[in-house]
């Protein structure tokens, strides 16, 4: 008995040493592969493509945060109200448009979309660094010419909103420090992933039907244009006016002949659209727990106003954020088309709500197929009263509301 105990001891003390390395153990799963071998495959890489595109559309409900990008600028200028049911309801939307924002009430889901969209494209260039089975030397160029417009996208938003952030070109590893860069800095680096995609010559001019959503070299052009114009960058000014001149001269892109049909489902991608972002709610997995799967968006119910009588679709139940002042429409001519022709994409007069409204929350996530541009928010007169429940208790003015206010 004595030796079969020995002779057991003897193959568990060998056991263990087989299994045991620098870490105690070196653990190896017998099912799943390790990234660096997954993203070996043309196929693959191009998953982490898709994967760095993500990021574009979770501002708007993420990281438990309503934080569209496209809204956040506007709320700290002076042609909306913040709007909602009262200064509590998404409260550093408010302190922001008062410029009284403070560090732990500010908008943050922007901060980690935006660095997690950098860390994405980081991936990519990673991925290109290894030998790719199956991948052309015009796949691999195109593949950068992609991340490098989408690292500046998404670094655009950290430069814009914060300034100074930390930033790194290729992804940290433990203690996950990285240098704080000025703004100026953060500049440089955008401008300088923008000039080598474009100097790469590989992306399409414009996008078809396939590729719809892809970056394309209009809108690295666009990019470009408005990150030389917002640092003043008068150097690169030249280069900015030829790429808007190409564009303009292109006969790919034009005005619409009729501007209201821009705002319409079957305006998307029209000759005067440079680039999208779309939602779709078709086979959509995303909804409230899961927001960062694909999937329509919450947008339309943010800004639209509620117990609205002609609301369609659901957003008659609305959450009445970022309605247009009064003073905004007047400064529109009143033979501009965007005023002068009802419902024509931009301007529509509310005056039937003319009762009561609050904020009633919205029991389902919408699932709004192809994000309405022309959808209508609720204003809220600047002398609104509340009560102790949070509720509203003013009668709104005949309210003009901006269609589109959130483009």
């Amino acid at each position: 008995m004595k030796t079969i105990y020995k002779a057991l001891a003897s193959a568990a003390f060998a056991l263990v040493l087989t299994s045991c390395g620098d870490e105690f153990l070196t653990v190896t799963s017998p099912t799943q592969e390790d990234a660096s071998e997954y993203f070996s495959t043309k196929e693959h890489v191009e998953e982490g493509i898709v994967a760095a595109y993500d990021p574009m559309h979770w501002t708007d409900w993420s990281m438990d945060n309503y934080e569209p990008f496209i809204l956040m600028s506007d709320i700290m200028a002076d042609d909306m109200w913040v709007g909602g049911s009262d200064k509590n309801d998404n409260q550093n939307w408010h302190l922001m448009a008062n410029y009284e924002a403070t560090p732990m009430k500010v908008i943050t889901s922007i901060w980690i979309d935006g660095f997690s969209g950098v860390k994405r494209c980081n991936d990519v260039f990673g991925y290109l660094a290894k030998d790719i089975a199956g991948a052309t030397e015009s796949d691999i160029k195109s593949w950068r010419a992609q991340a490098l417009v989408l690292r500046a996208f998404y670094a655009n938003w950290l430069w814009k909103f914060y300034g100074n952030v930390p930033y790194y070109t290729e992804n940290l590893t433990e203690p996950y420090v990285a240098e704080q860069l000025s703004a100026d800095e953060l500049y440089s680096h955008i401008v300088g992933d923008l000039e080598e995609a474009i100097a790469l010559g590989v992306l399409p001019w414009k996008g078809d039907a396939a590729t719809f959503g892809r970056v394309t070299t209009a809108m690295a052009y666009m990019l470009y244009a408005e990150v030389v114009m917002y640092q003043k960058d008068d150097k690169r000014y030249p280069t900015a006016l030829k790429y808007m001149k190409e564009i303009i001269d292109s006969p790919d892109y034009s005005l619409a002949p009729v501007f209201a049909d821009i705002f319409e489902q079957s305006g998307e991608w029209c000759c005067e659209s440079i680039y999208e972002i779309n939602y779709i709610s078709e086979n959509a997995a995303r909804d409230w727990g899961a927001p960062l799967t694909a999937g329509g968006t919450v947008l339309p119910t943010l800004i639209s106003p509620n117990n609205w009588p002609a609301g369609q679709d659901g957003h008659n139940t609305g959450w009445g954020f970022c309605p247009l002042r009064l003073e905004t429409y007047d400064r529109y001519s009143p033979d501009d088309a965007r005023v002068a022709t009802p419902h024509a994409g931009t301007f529509v007069d509310l005056t039937a709500l003319t009762t009561s409204v609050t904020r009633t929350s919205v029991s389902s996530f919408r699932n709004i197929p192809h994000v309405p541009t022309a959808m209508p928010v609720r204003w809220l007169p600047a002398n609104s009263t509340t009560t102790t429940t949070g509720v509203s208790t003013a009668t709104p003015r005949p309210c003009l509301t901006l269609l589109n206010s959130s483009c």
